[in-house]
């Protein structure tokens, strides 16, 4: 590996006379039994254990196997890394309780060190910890995920960001999409256009529908009906009321931008609706606002679910 040769394992006596005395790092790293020590950028010694070191990376394995001019009781390895992110790194490869990440910058950070000194089997306890950050920045999320090739925290990613209308994802500009190739993003997109697509076509098509809501069942006479019955799971034809359709098509419209259960459960878009029903039917006014709740939680949510589960993401890490 090229960052191999750039490290070199010297006396800590032999430090530059300029150079500020280094301190030890605070435990588990100042064990005076340890037989390496790493010294980062900001001058603090962390006494290792080169076995642990080993067993983590195949970098610092094939390292403390070079030859060396003569042997050396504890060597020193000059960290470009500062004490704070090498800290980090290291407590994952120590048994204990893991550390945890105050923001996205961080973890990214701990990631790149890990990557850079091939912590494979360590990095992926590491990179589960990015959907914790999942809500608040999934495009982040997303094209870290990519970056490295993680292909189940990239499709949770994608899932979350189907919360997010397209053209906020094409106006959005974070840096970490400069890492990763556009076709990735492009595929991304196009996963949330074919998402979009499915969920709203279950507005459409009405086979998954059963006639035991108040739209269905209603008899009043006065009650404004729809132009055409729909065919439901029974195979037969029903007519519905004007007002349920109604909240299917703007339920069409939401899903193409925002295909998730959220969308049609908001009660900013049933409202209008179940006042609709309200101010035109006696009858539906009893059960309108119940109903439509219960289905779009319960029958309408499970759809989605299921038609969202059938479109495939191949980001081709």
């Amino acid at each position: 590996m090229a960052a191999a040769s750039t490290l070199k394992v010297q006396e800590a006596s032999s430090s530059s006379s300029f150079q500020k005395p280094s301190k030890v790092a605070k435990a588990p790293f100042d064990d005076t039994h340890a037989d390496v020590i790493l010294r980062t950028s900001d001058n603090i010694d962390f006494r290792v254990f080169s076995v642990v070191l080993s067993l983590a990376s195949p970098f610092f394995k094939t390292m403390f196997k070079l030859p060396q001019a003569e042997k050396e009781e504890n060597p020193v390895i000059p960290m470009s890394e500062e004490s704070a992110i090498l800290r980090t790194v290291l407590l994952f490869c120590y048994p204990g309780a893991e550390p945890t990440f105050d923001n996205l910058d961080e973890l990214k950070e701990v990631m790149e060190v890990m990557s850079k000194y091939d912590m494979g089997s360590v990095g992926q306890r590491v990179r589960i910890h990015l959907l914790n950050f999942l809500e608040k920045e999934p495009l982040r999320v997303f094209a870290i995920a990519a970056c490295y090739k993680w292909e189940d925290g990239a499709r949770k990613a994608a899932l979350r960001l189907l919360n997010e209308p397209v053209l906020t994802l094409i106006g959005t500009q974070i840096k970490e999409l400069e890492y990763i190739p556009a076709a990735v993003y492009q595929r991304l997109l196009d996963f949330h256009r074919r998402c979009g697509c499915a969920a709203a076509n279950l507005t459409k098509e009405p086979r998954w529908m059963d006639a035991t809501c108040i739209w269905f069942t209603c008899t009043v006479s006065a009650c404004p009906k729809h132009d055409m019955p729909l065919t439901l799971s029974d195979g037969q034809a029903h007519w519905t009321r004007r007002w349920f359709m109604n909240y299917l098509d703007s339920a069409r419209v939401a899903l193409e931008e925002r295909p998730t259960k959220a969308t049609i459960t908001n009660s900013a878009l049933m409202l209008p609706h179940v006042i609709k029903a309200n101010s035109e039917c006696s009858s539906c006014r009893v059960s309108a606002a119940l109903d439509l709740t219960s289905f779009a939680h319960g029958l309408f949510s499970q759809e989605i679910d299921r038609a969202l589960s059938k479109v495939e993401l191949d980001l081709k890490l």
